[in-house]
């Protein structure tokens, strides 16, 4: 019985309205198709080393925004320095290009795409590199050498690179022969998208434990600071509560800042948990989406009393913020005492402000609030 052919990867696609059936005219129309496209804005076509930061800044976030985003085209080690060059890296340059123009990807898949043909790329015998020779044979020594060379999980995403290269290869009858490929011998690494990993109810695992999670003398002492703490030290009370959320929660203290007003809530599983925004700052079109977090049974009721005090103790920060952002600027109410005299001593400040005792006169002059002398008793 004839073997069907391997269908193509569901992200694959045929660049060209209209395919010829010389391979090496479909490899100069994709060419010319990316150069007109050309959605990296201003980059050197010729150069290895593309700057693609402009056109990917919609899908960085994090500490991310302060780096520059390149693409490289050079060879493998240990040749890293020497570019791709001729032909053979006009066609890579144009797949990504196009791939680019088709799906948006980010700067980090893009160069995992590009890195599956550096292999590719040393997998041939000779120095002349042509793609419309490129063979099963050729991808199945470009699979076994970045399992030699890379660790499981690299290896296993430059196979994945070479199995899309394979697909897009064949789509765009840019090869003399169908290529239909898969590395027989790809295997997902066990510890890649949560597989190998044991359930909270597995029997077998009675003790939960992580070099990231508190261990019982930060817990101990944090319970001591919990309870002693008065809530007259606000600042320091604010502190220990939040980081209470975040050990409890298993949360970074940027998620625990930015959690919005709310209470412990229930689901029709009798699960309770609370909302969080887990994804940090980020630009352009990534959403960024609320999050049910859920409690472990025996933390709910000191969840609930945390938030609540929270809640209690923020209400005037919160207002004074509300204010700010329905008027556009700050709320002068704790002046209005001070508006028929039209000037505060430096006791009035520390008064006002909460200033310590003998720095009002320091505050105002770090401040560049400028004494003057005191007006006429008239």
């Amino acid at each position: 019985m004839a073997r069907k052919p391997r269908k193509s990867m569901s992200n694959v696609v045929q660049f060209l309205d209209k395919l010829d059936e010389n391979c090496i005219k479909n490899q100069e129309a994709i060419i010319g198709l990316a150069k007109r496209i050309n959605p990296f804005h201003e980059i050197d076509w010729t150069t290895p080393k593309w700057n693609v930061t402009q056109s990917v800044q919609h899908k960085i976030r994090g500490h991310e925004t302060r780096k520059t985003k390149y693409l490289n085209y050079f060879r493998n080690v240990p040749n890293q320095s020497v570019a791709l060059d001729g032909r053979f890296a006009d066609v890579i340059k144009a797949m990504t290009v196009l791939r680019f123009h088709r799906g948006g990807q980010g700067a980090p898949n893009q160069q995992r795409f590009i890195d599956g043909w550096r292999y590719i790329h040393d997998a041939f015998e000779t120095e002349e590199r042509q793609i419309q020779h490129v063979t099963p044979e050729i991808l199945n020594k470009a699979c076994r050498q970045a399992s030699n060379r890379l660790a499981e999980n690299t290896a296993y995403n430059v196979h994945k690179s070479i199995h899309e290269i394979a697909d897009l290869l064949d789509k765009n009858k840019l090869v003399k022969v169908h290529l239909g490929f898969r590395y027989a011998a790809a295997r997902r690494p066990q510890n890649t998208s949560g597989i190998g990993y044991a359930r909270l109810d597995d029997p077998n695992s009675l003790e939960t434990s992580n070099s990231q999670m508190a261990d019982e003398s930060v817990l101990e002492a944090l319970g001591i600071l919990y309870q002693k703490i008065p809530k007259e030290a606000l600042a320091d009370r604010v502190r220990i509560l939040l980081v209470t959320l975040a050990i409890f929660l298993g949360r970074r203290i940027g998620e625990i800042l930015t959690m919005p007003l709310q209470v412990v809530q229930c689901n029709e599983n009798e699960t309770y948990y609370i909302i969080t925004y887990p994804q940090k700052w980020s630009q352009g079109d990534l959403e960024v989406k609320e999050e049910r977090v859920p409690l472990a049974t025996a933390s709910v009721e000191l969840i609930k009393a945390v938030i609540d005090e929270l809640k209690e103790l923020t209400q005037t920060t919160r207002s004074t913020a509300e204010y700010i952002h329905k008027h556009g600027h700050a709320d002068y109410g704790l002046l209005k005492e001070y508006e028929p005299r039209g000037w505060m001593t430096a006791g009035d400040i520390e008064r006002c402000f909460g200033v310590s005792k003998g720095n009002g006169q320091a505050w105002a002059r770090n401040r560049k609030v400028v004494a003057q002398p005191r007006p006429n008793r008239k």
